[in-house]
């Protein structure tokens, strides 16, 4: 049945005003104001589906009340419950069934006992499992062939292997934790210094392929001065460097579409401020890395065949952030910055198509809004934002809406915007 709780049209209360364009969305229906805190969980060009989360007035509830009663583990869950709401593309708001489903693992480094909190819910092309919002579950990433093998870095006090769940047997598979029970004994031997280190960085920045065969992840297990690209092969169960260099840091974005590691590369200098930031393409089986271009990577579009990146990263004020298509190789400038405008890097988004792009800005008083280029047609829009209810938290495509954010702090009220464009 429809779901129409708190929903509301876009009222004087909240006021935004967009500059610069004509409406670019394809969807029938305008601005909605959900009188809830929502996340998005998946998208497409013909509906979204969000998931509600603590409110600012639940949580505060749930600090002063409940917190102190040593509820336990689940304590949350007497002031919060969440609900998945489908809209699609008329509008039409749908309460969609949702299930809890625990996931309890034992780690095999540090012995503990690891609890995964799971939603579940159906969609004509299977089930889905998403976190349940209040818990301590990390991130889950399934394999975008199978969405029931779910890739995680768990939460333990030592260092975590990555992990993959199988949510339909309930079963967590740990990666190579030989190689890491290896690696933090040899840190061990060299008595590392609290302060100082050297640190292992066993496993960061997970991302799958997109065929779903290997993981990309960034390591510093062979030379704790250098981060190197590497790679598990999930039909093997193998780790495998792809590449690494000496005075090089690697910083792991994503997969092109034709299934090329994106990363940012940097190579520190002495000098303050002089990092040089190189965008980079990695084929992970010839282990030959292109150079795309000189900057610093800052986002992937969902189909892998647009990258952002910032020019002169190090110096205020005069950035430059370009869109590059891998498919043609062409570049376009999208914002320059100027004294009286910047970019916070706070949102930075793709829409599901790729063709449009969400950036924060900031002028000389700190005065957030939003920007949006439309790639296809190079047009550019700015949305200005009321300060008293955006509180610069980052705002996400959600098909063809911008998924805004705001807070009343002194009434405790939260609220999200679908604003259409």
């Amino acid at each position: 049945m429809p779901f129409k709780k708190h929903l509301l049209p876009l009222t004087g209360a909240l006021i935004f005003a967009v500059f610069g364009c004509k409406s670019i969305g394809k969807s029938s229906y305008g601005n909605l104001q959900i009188d809830q805190r929502l996340n998005l969980v998946a998208e497409s060009q013909q509906e979204v589906l969000l998931l509600t989360e603590p409110s600012a007035k639940q949580v505060q509830e749930f600090v002063q009340k409940i917190l102190p009663s040593n509820a336990g583990r689940y304590g949350y869950r007497q002031v919060y419950s969440p609900e998945l709401i489908q809209i699609n593309e008329n509008g039409q708001q749908t309460k969609i069934p949702i299930s809890r489903q625990t996931v309890v693992y034992k780690d095999a480094i540090s012995s503990e006992s690891l609890t995964l909190d799971l939603l579940v819910y159906n969609t004509k092309n299977g089930r889905r499992w998403v976190a349940e919002p209040g818990t301590d579950t990390p991130e889950l990433l399934p394999n975008p062939q199978n969405p029931s093998q779910i890739l995680f870095i768990g939460k333990s006090k030592l260092q975590n292997p990555l992990n993959i769940l199988d949510a339909q047997t309930q079963q967590v598979k740990q990666l190579n934790v030989e190689g890491l029970q290896q690696a933090i004994a040899k840190l061990a031997v060299l008595k590392p210094d609290e302060e100082f280190g050297p640190r292992l960085d066993w496993v960061s920045q997970p991302k799958w392929s997109p065929d779903g065969k290997l993981i990309a992840f960034a390591s510093n297990r062979d030379n704790y001065q250098n981060t190197a690209v590497w790679i598990h092969d999930v039909s093997t169960g193998k780790d495998s460097k792809v590449i690494g260099i000496p005075g090089t840091t690697f910083h792991i974005y994503g997969w092109s579409s034709d299934g090329r590691i994106l990363a940012r590369s940097v190579v520190s200098k002495k000098q303050v401020n002089s990092n040089q930031e190189t965008v980079v393409a990695i084929n992970p089986i010839t282990k030959q890395m292109q150079e795309l271009a000189q900057g610093s990577l800052i986002a992937v579009s969902d189909d892998g065949n647009t990258l952002l990146y910032t020019t002169r990263p190090n110096q205020p004020s005069s950035q430059q952030i370009y869109a590059l298509s891998l498919k043609t190789g062409k570049k376009q400038l999208v914002f320059r910055e100027s004294p009286s405008e910047n970019f916070t890097g706070q949102s930075v988004d793709f829409s599901a198509a790729g063709d449009r792009i969400v950036l924060t800005l900031a002028d000389r008083n700190g005065q957030q809004s939003l920007f949006v280029y439309d790639l296809q047609r190079q047009q550019p829009a700015r949305i200005s934002l009321n300060p008293g209810t955006y509180r610069g938290l980052p705002v996400n495509w959600a098909g063809d809406h911008l998924l805004i954010p705001l807070e009343d702090q002194q009434k405790l009220l939260s609220q999200t915007l679908l604003m259409s464009i």
